[in-house]
C-alpha cells in the first residue's frame, strides 16, 4: 500500500474526531526526504484508523499554518484540532519534529508519541519524555 494518504481524507477523518473523540495523528513527510521517506515507512507499521501520512509539499500552505516547516514532523489532533505536546524542558507546540528538535529521532520516539497521543489526547495536551 502507498503509505501517502489524500488531504481531503485526513480533514474527514479529522471530522469524525469531533464526533468519536478518538485522536489522530498525522505524519509530514517530503517523498524526496529520505528522512520523511524512512519514516514514513516506519509509519506504516504504527498505522490504525488514526494514524495518516501526508506529503507537505501537495498541502503546504496547510501544513504551514499548523508551523509545519521541517519534515517528517508530527501533528496530533483531538476533536479537530491540533493538540499541544509537552517534553519536559521543551516549549509546548502543536507539533513534534524529532528531525529538527534534536537532529535524530529513533523509531522508539515515534513509538511513544503515538502511545501518548492515543492514550491522554483527551486531556487536550500530550506528555513526553
Amino acid at each position: 500500500m502507498e503509505p501517502w494518504d489524500e488531504w481531503s481524507r485526513v480533514n474527514t477523518e479529522l471530522q469524525r474526531s469531533c464526533e468519536d473523540k478518538t485522536p489522530r495523528i498525522v505524519l509530514f513527510a517530503e517523498k524526496w526526504n529520505p528522512f520523511s521517506t524512512s519514516v514514513a515507512s516506519f509509519f506504516q507499521n504504527l498505522r490504525g484508523t488514526d494514524v495518516f501520512i501526508v506529503d507537505t509539499n501537495k498541502i503546504y500552505s496547510i501544513a504551514t499554518e499548523l508551523g509545519v516547516i521541517s519534515t517528517p514532523a508530527v501533528v496530533v489532533f483531538f476533536k479537530g484540532n491540533p493538540v499541544r505536546i509537552q517534553r519536559t524542558g521543551w516549549e509546548e507546540d502543536f507539533k513534534c519534529n524529532f528531525y529538527a528538535d534534536v537532529g535524530s529521532a529513533s523509531h522508539e520516539n515515534y513509538i511513544k508519541l503515538v502511545a501518548a497521543a492515543r492514550l491522554s489526547a483527551n486531556t487536550g495536551t500530550i506528555v513526553c519524555d
